[in-house]
């Protein structure tokens, strides 16, 4: 019998842990159970980064009931909410197809890849300290004599994985693109991947490479928990702000799942179940956000793929 990669057991873990969930809040909920809004939340898989599959679903089962019993206080509208773990862009896309689900947490990326087809509304977004914003930022060791940018042409450079951080690589080409008509495995001698985000930090504190892109908050996290780090390592470069994953809805769903919503934007951080669920998703709090907050993550997108339309048009030329 083949072997179950530990990707494809925890896709089997969390699949039978959340069809576990859906068939107990049904059982627990009161004659009348199907006349209640029914509406269907589906999440990306890459939202449960680095999280064991039993805290995911105990957090999200707490978290389900309390916007059941909380909406129908709030807003005496009974909900039947039920969560789906997509494990790709293509299952995403065919129960967005198939009207399956209301409600989608996703990165950014798969967001405006699927925005118009599907008429998404941006709606949530995750709030690191005060803001829904990210800032990536490019690292090296003070003592190291690179200065700027062009000094790291040819070395070696750290990153978390691209799945979970989606405007990393994005990010670095375009800029790399602008400044000199490079993407950025051809201006770096090599890239490490590594598997924790840490450990990006401490490749490059330890000499291990050149420089690394990590998120600002985690920089300064570990800046504070290890004042060497910050004593040894400065900022080259730092991203515009930018928003990784949201949570968007169906146009269509709109009239059942606004007030849902807006409900946990402003509640959900409240309760002990609520600050449960948001350290799945290793964010403080939720916040409302339209298409206005994603204009400099839209920018940045858009430049990274005129460069890869550029660099395409040399190729052919050639």
């Amino acid at each position: 019998m083949p072997q179950l990669s530990e990707i494809d057991t925890k896709k089997r873990v969390l699949s039978i842990l959340f069809f576990f969930t859906a068939a107990v809040i049904i059982k627990a909920q009161p004659d009348g159970i199907f006349e209640m809004n029914r509406v269907m939340w589906g999440y990306s898989h890459i939202i449960f980064n680095d999280t064991n599959p039993q805290d995911a679903n105990a957090a999200i089962f707490m978290w389900t009931d309390e916007i059941r019993k909380n909406v129908y206080l709030d807003f005496k509208k009974k909900i039947d909410l039920f969560p789906y773990i997509f494990y790709s862009t293509d299952e995403m896309v065919k129960s967005l197809n198939e009207n399956k689900v209301d409600i989608v947490a996703l990165s950014i990326v798969d967001y405006f890849t699927l925005k118009d087809k599907f008429s998404l509304v941006p709606s949530l977004a995750g709030v690191i300290n005060t803001s829904p914003y990210t800032h990536y930022v490019l690292i090296v060791k003070k003592d190291s004599g690179i200065n700027s940018l062009k000094d790291l042409r040819g070395k070696i450079l750290s990153q978390p994985k691209n799945e979970f951080n989606p405007l990393i690589n994005i990010w670095i080409s375009s800029l790399l693109e602008k400044r000199f008509g490079m993407d950025r495995d051809a201006f770096f001698k090599q890239v490490k991947i590594e598997e924790k985000n840490p450990n990006a930090v401490y490749s490059v504190f330890f000499e291990k490479s050149d420089c690394a892109i990590v998120q600002q908050d985690l920089f300064s996290t570990l800046s504070i928990l290890n004042p060497q780090v910050s004593g040894s390592i400065k900022i080259l470069e730092s991203s515009p702000g930018v928003i990784t994953f949201l949570t968007a809805y169906k146009k269509k769903s709109e009239s059942k799942v606004k007030d849902l919503l807006t409900w946990l934007a402003s509640n959900v951080h409240k309760s002990h179940e609520g600050q449960n669920i948001l350290k799945i998703f290793k964010v403080n709090r939720l916040a409302e956000i339209t298409d206005k907050d994603l204009v400099s993550t839209k920018i940045l997108i858009d430049e990274y793929k005129n460069g890869l339309s550029k660099r395409e048009k040399m190729k052919r030329r050639k």
